[in-house]
């Protein structure tokens, strides 16, 4: 081993934190200290509840709060608003709208709102193509452009026949 792969603890961590800029630390630690506070004031379990989650993310105004139980998720919930309101009433500066719970060890992860929009469309893009592939085999096709084909005759006889029998049956 050569004296280049060693590195001493210091370095160690300043290398790992020289990414993260100190107004975001500033900002966790503040939710940090914001959530343990509001929570622990919940009654009657609030020092459990604090003592048995952990926060995780917060993207879009949503806190990923982590539990080591289902149980406990369950009491977040119940005093969910009461957490909301005491985290806005203590924390101006941070907009938390909603909680998000997630079991320990479970992998659930907030997505970013642009994220989740492409892939959707992407996912919308998709369904289109497969049902246009669809309507092609089964003999309907049109352009992208906004034109229409026009419909094969014998659809057309059977459109005018339903509609013919409506009007006669309407009267």
């Amino acid at each position: 081993m050569n004296e280049n792969s060693v590195i001493t603890a210091a370095q160690m961590i300043t290398k790992i934190f020289s990414n993260v800029e100190a107004g975001s630390l500033e900002k966790g630690n503040q939710i940090i200290n914001t959530w343990r506070k509001t929570v622990e004031s919940v009654k009657p379990d609030g020092n459990k509840l604090a003592a048995h989650s952990k926060i995780i993310d917060l993207k879009n105004e949503i806190l990923l709060i982590e539990t080591d139980h289902p149980g406990w998720i369950q009491l977040f919930k119940m005093h969910e608003k009461y957490i909301l309101n005491g985290l806005k009433k203590l924390n101006k500066n941070i907009e938390i709208k909603s909680l998000a719970f997630r079991l320990e060890g479970s992998s659930a992860q907030l997505t970013d709102r642009e994220e989740f929009e492409k892939s959707e469309a992407r996912k919308f893009n998709e369904k289109l193509e497969k049902s246009e592939e669809q309507m092609k085999k089964m003999g309907f096709e049109y352009e992208k452009s906004g034109k229409t084909e026009e419909l094969p005759q014998n659809l057309k006889d059977i459109f005018e026949r339903m509609k013919s029998d409506m009007l006669t049956n309407n009267k």
